[in-house]
């Protein structure tokens, strides 16, 4: 296909009216808010509920199996909060949108909670769409801090939150 023929494909085919209107994607939740409470499936088969960790400071990692960069986000947080005293903060590694299937073979060797979302109602309802994104709580189950992307300073927030508790 030459340039030409390309070009008159997308005239035939985008429409001539509007315009693309950029935006910030922010989520529904802000620092200093509680965030919305969900139920999920432990690994011991039972179910729990966002609040019933509440007490302890927690990390909530939205992830995809297809991004690298939410895997490694996982370990490293694992590993930082393994290493961060009694008080460390929970690691749940919230899979956005995927089949179970496809989140249990991803999650091999994850030691986080790991939380399939199938439906994407725990994302909605934080508005996620990037990922990795972490949302640190503390102990109160507020937002200390939000952060996009796998290096994102996760060593200072999860040592700071757990020191503030």
């Amino acid at each position: 296909m030459t340039n030409a023929e390309f070009v008159t494909a997308l005239r035939a085919h985008l429409p001539t009216v509007g315009g693309f209107a950029p935006r910030l994607v922010q989520p529904n939740v802000r620092i200093g808010s509680s965030v919305p409470n969900f139920i999920f499936e432990a690994a011991s088969g039972q179910t729990l509920t966002l609040r019933k960790l509440m007490g302890r400071p927690a990390v909530l990692v939205f992830w995809k199996s297809t991004s690298q960069a939410s895997i490694e986000a996982i370990c490293d947080l694992v590993e930082i909060c393994a290493n961060s005293g009694r008080r460390a903060p929970v690691v749940l590694a919230i899979n956005d949108g995927e089949p179970l299937e496809t989140v249990k073979r991803a999650s091999e060797g994850i030691k986080a909670l790991i939380v399939p979302d199938p439906d994407r109602a725990i994302s909605t309802a934080f508005g996620i769409n990037l990922w990795p994104t972490s949302i640190y709580l503390d102990a109160t189950g507020l937002i200390t801090d939000i952060c996009y992307g796998r290096f994102c300073g996760g060593m200072q927030k999860t040592s700071t939150t757990a020191a503030a508790d």
